[in-house]
């Protein structure tokens, strides 16, 4: 697919969950058939190994074989059992197990793009699950529905959806929660610090609450809608409820003569 700023992202973050190889690939796999049943688009997938695309089997038979694939080779991992630096199903990452999956090829303009970043042992990283959708291929019921499903099968902490041009108006500050046309944050005190706004609409969901701001997600040229962005993000900064304590910060190196 081709990708663009009008593009409806889905993300989704959580930290804290660490996973050996065969976890991750049981993980991807529980999560790839949950987005199947949640909508027809994800329907085929082909996995991205550099630049080719590796079709993924219907019944998943050979996700173990096609993950491992996709890995880096030679610097990546560590396993109990031995000194290999390679991807095995008992071997943990030193970052993340990462992938890259696609439900059309590139001869097709339109589709849904699926990055997944997960089992990190690092205090200052996010696992993440980020699906890009092309611009009118899903209702705003259909991407919510699967906005939900990731919340839910992730576990995840917080999540946004919205079109990545519109992020980049609100303006917020960097190492912060994105706020969105649906916002989640693990904190369900944040919807009694939202404005009294018919447009914006809250529900409990999970151990926290989805923030929905309008029917649909909303275009650059839309000022109204980006500016009813700004005001939420304005309204919980103060409270905290943007602030991703979760991550600790990299440690400075220090230098040898100081």
């Amino acid at each position: 697919m081709h990708y663009s700023d009008k593009d409806l992202l889905i993300s989704v973050f959580w930290h804290n969950r660490f996973l050996t190889g065969s976890e991750y690939v049981d993980w991807l796999g529980g999560f790839l058939k949950t987005l199947q049943e949640t909508d027809a688009c994800f329907s085929k997938l082909w996995m991205i190994n550099e630049l080719k695309y590796v079709p993924i089997l219907s019944d998943f038979s050979d996700l173990g074989e096609v993950v491992a694939a996709s890995q880096p080779k030679d610097w990546a991992f560590k396993s109990p059992d031995s000194d290999t630096k390679k991807f095995t199903m008992s071997s943990r990452p030193m970052s993340s197990f990462y992938n890259t999956l696609t439900t059309t090829l590139d001869s097709d303009p339109s589709g849904c793009g699926i990055l997944v970043s997960a089992g990190t042992p690092l205090t200052f990283s996010s696992n993440k699950s980020i699906i890009k959708i092309s611009d009118g291929l899903v209702s705003p019921v259909v991407a919510k529905a699967i906005f939900k499903v990731s919340l839910a099968y992730c576990r995840a902490d917080f999540g946004f959806s919205g079109r990545g041009n519109v992020r980049q108006l609100v303006g917020q500050r960097q190492a912060r929660k994105p706020v969105g046309w649906l916002t989640y944050l693990d904190e369900p005190q944040a919807a009694k610090y939202l404005p009294v706004d018919p447009d914006i609409q809250t529900e409990q969901f999970n151990s926290g609450v989805i923030i929905q701001s309008g029917e649909a997600p909303c275009m650059p040229e839309d000022l109204a809608a980006v500016d009813k962005l700004k005001q939420i993000v304005a309204a919980l900064e103060p409270h905290g409820v943007l602030t991703n304590n979760l991550i600790k910060t990299v440690p400075k190196r220090v230098s040898s003569g100081s």
